[in-house]
């Protein structure tokens, strides 16, 4: 009787452990780890980089720009990842590392992108490569990415939402080479390119406007309306291939906000000293792309950390804590600033 009795105990345990192991892991749709509660729902592709690739409202479409056709069987549609591969846009938020002009330069693997200092693609080890899973709960997930030959570092990247509908974002960068390195982490964020986006800053506050126009390609105009930087996209002029152009910018205060689908999306970060920023960029960076046909647009909302030496096994870390609300206003800046400033937590 005792033996028999031990025996549905164990059992028991056992089924309560299926039942909260499944309770409190992720749901999987459509390729992509879903963390979800009553306010916000955040989809993330282990596969390919562990990035965030799905961010809304329940009940509101995607507002970041990513093709959800690439999520399903995403380590078959990502490029074979070599010290040669070029770039897939797999979009959504992504981490890079800066500064950009030295992407190559610290690597014998690729002597022809070395001796360019090819500032273009990005190293692909870092943003390709499946990242296991080492943590995770129905609003939190840690993920581990490999070392990169590239660069020497390795990722870690934890995201964890909350019953407030806030998602917290951190991302940490350890020097696996027995060498020393200096590098800065560098979180994007992409949306439609006829999305719009708002920065905070004082009159200093731009740096640099990097793209100069073309024969084939006119910059993307801009404005600074009620101390905020935002650019006023549209398709490009009948005789030009491609708006464009990106800004670097040291904001006033430690927030972008980008309005699409009917969302706003408010971004929190570090506001770090200007010195702490490599001459190269800035705190805040955003690019705009419209194509002629208005049918490949791109709007990115950067961020960079403090460029740091680290020694070997050093860390650094960047976090970001986004906020995603509700919007049913007019597609303009009175109404966007207005609504921001009605929601913004002083």
């Amino acid at each position: 009787m005792s033996s028999c009795y031990h025996i549905i105990i164990r059992l028991i345990y056992s089924l309560i452990a299926i039942i909260f192991f499944y309770s409190c892991s992720e749901s999987k749709i459509d390729g992509i780890i879903l963390l979800t509660n009553s306010e916000i729902e955040v989809g993330i592709l282990p596969e390919v980089g562990g990035r965030i690739v799905l961010l809304r409202k329940p009940g509101k479409d995607n507002i970041l720009k990513s093709d959800s056709s690439l999520w399903i069987n995403a380590d078959q549609r990502k490029p074979e990842i070599t010290p040669s591969t070029d770039f897939v846009a797999f979009n959504g938020n992504i981490t890079w590392i800066g500064p950009q002009k030295e992407w190559w330069v610290h690597q014998n693997l690729n002597i022809e992108r070395k001796e360019n200092k090819a500032d273009w693609p990005p190293e692909p080890y870092l943003i390709y490569s499946a990242y296991q899973i080492t943590e995770q709960t129905k609003t939190f997930l840690k993920l581990v990415g490999p070392v990169s030959p590239i660069n020497g570092l390795r990722l870690t990247k934890e995201y964890r939402i909350t019953n407030g509908g806030e998602v917290e974002i951190k991302v940490t960068a350890k020097n696996e080479r027995k060498t020393t390195v200096k590098w800065d982490l560098w979180m994007l964020t992409r949306l439609d390119g006829f999305a719009r986006a708002y920065v905070p800053i004082s009159e200093s506050g731009i740096l640099e406007l990097v793209i100069k126009k073309n024969n084939k390609t006119e910059t993307t105009p801009y404005k600074v309306v009620s101390n905020h930087f935002t650019f006023d996209p549209s398709l490009p002029s009948s005789d030009k291939n491609e708006q464009v152009q990106e800004v670097h910018l040291y904001p006033s205060r430690n927030y972008i906000v980008g309005f699409g689908k009917n969302q706003m999306l408010l971004i929190n970060f570090d506001k770090i000293e200007k010195n702490l920023i490599h001459p190269n960029h800035g705190l805040v960076e955003l690019y705009s792309f419209i194509n002629k046909d208005g049918d490949d647009t791109l709007l990115e909302l950067e961020v960079h950390g403090a460029y740091k030496t680290l020694k070997s096994g050093e860390i650094m870390t960047l976090t970001e804590t986004w906020k995603l609300k509700h919007y049913n206003g007019e597609n303009n800046s009175k109404d966007h600033l207005t609504f921001l400033k009605k929601n913004l937590e002083l």
